[in-house]
């Protein structure tokens, strides 16, 4: 089906007999727990529905921002055929970009993650336009739409033992400068060169402040053209930009230097995710032939959507048929369940963020016929907007009113 903007994109799978899960409420270890009970499985004895996503307007216009010099680079590496036009994040197949403008009460973010070869060290990196985690931005926008600009976000999380530090630092539209090939937000920033995305940062950790400075280079062999619309009104879109790459990572606070695998993928909306959706849960495992990604997604509706590719090293995208039954993998602190589509078994290797509503976790299982590692995310938007959650978030995502 041919979409204005998405000339070319991967609907999602829905479940039609999914039934809503309860509004029920959540706790922690302070407020009482109750289990999520799920309706029936999204992949179960259902086809392929072509033509479910209709036409939308864009989260953004092809119109620069902020001018901060920078040049297109010669490079146009792409996969899996021709430009497919442009989404939030970039032109998918040729390039990310970072000068689209983002519409009001929108996003627009790009993520990043690794994982060192031993297995020992990992990092996240996020910058978004638009925070779509902020409490600034939520509650701003209950006196009317709010430019996103003005609640941007550099986010880095690095783990190891002896080695861990969180930063989720906002910063209002003075201290934001995109370009075609970068985005600045306060001291930080990420550049596009060749092939090559360069990622500088210096921020301060909370809540015990330590700086978090350093360098990451991801070299991407591919630039992948595939997009999907997450939900049923076609307002979120993801493009997973290069699921197979390599990074090299020079920290100096703290002292560590490493290379591995890495992803690099981008999402943009109209309107914010507590509007559209429940939950959703999403992993990315490494194949021996490339990798693989799973999304599954809960609409506010009760609709339950999802998608499975496989990408592989000669830069080719495939939809596969995932295992039909969700397994449940232990809950995290905040009992938050977690749950992941396997072969046979799976189990949660290292828990990296567990925040009451969000969960980042390293798992072990099979898919596709081989034991895989992956990089697996949990988010419940139902407790995302909980008054508890939303009076503990300036803790973590402190707003600084200054350039550093």
């Amino acid at each position: 089906m041919q979409i204005d903007c998405i000339p070319s994109l991967t609907p999602m799978w829905i479940n039609p007999n999914a039934t809503r899960p309860g509004n029920r409420h959540w706790t922690s270890r302070i407020f009482s727990d109750v289990s999520r009970q799920w309706g029936s499985p999204l992949w179960s004895g259902i086809s392929r529905m072509d033509g479910l996503v209709s036409p939308t307007g864009s989260t953004y216009q092809d119109t620069p921002t902020v001018s901060c010099g920078g040049k297109r680079p010669p490079w146009s590496g792409r996969a899996n055929g021709r430009h497919l036009g442009s989404v939030g994040g970039g032109e998918p197949g040729v390039r990310p970009r970072f000068d689209f403008r983002v519409q009001k009460n929108g996003y627009l973010w790009w993520y990043i993650d690794g994982l060192s070869d031993d297995g020992q060290y990992g990092f996240t990196v996020i910058a978004f336009i638009g925070s779509v985690f902020s409490p600034w931005y939520k509650f701003a926008r209950r006196s009317g739409p709010k430019d996103p600009q003005e609640y941007s976000c550099f986010h880095v999380v690095l783990y190891g033992r002896g080695h861990r530090r969180w930063a989720m630092t906002e910063r209002k539209a003075a201290y934001v400068c995109r370009s075609l090939d970068q985005l600045g937000i306060g001291p930080s920033r990420l550049q596009w060169t060749d092939g090559t995305l360069n990622i500088d940062f210096n921020e301060v950790s909370v809540p015990i402040p330590k700086r978090v400075k350093g360098r990451i280079r991801l070299h991407t062999d591919w630039v992948f053209d595939r997009t999907v619309h997450l939900d049923s009104a076609a307002q979120h879109r993801w493009w997973p930009i290069t699921p197979i790459c390599r990074v090299e990572v020079d920290l100096d606070e703290p002292n560590l230097s490493w290379s591995g695998d890495g992803y690099f993928d981008s999402n943009d909306g109209d309107v914010p995710l507590e509007d559209s959706f429940d939950y959703w849960n999403w992993s990315r495992a490494g194949l021996s032939s490339g990798a693989a990604i799973l999304y599954d997604v809960v609409e506010r509706s009760g609709t339950e959507r999802g998608v499975a590719l496989r990408f592989d090293k000669n830069g080719t995208v495939t939809d596969f048929v995932p295992p039909a039954e969700m397994t449940d993998l232990a809950q995290t602190a905040w009992r938050a369940e977690r749950k992941t589509r396997t072969d046979t078994t799976a189990r949660v290797k290292e828990t990296l963020v567990d925040a009451p509503f969000y969960s980042r976790s390293v798992i072990e299982s099979n898919l596709l016929g081989e034991p895989v590692t992956a990089m697996h995310e949990c988010v419940d938007m139902r407790r995302f907007v909980h008054p508890a959650t939303q009076f503990m978030l300036p803790f973590k995502v402190p707003r600084r009113w200054r350039f550093l």
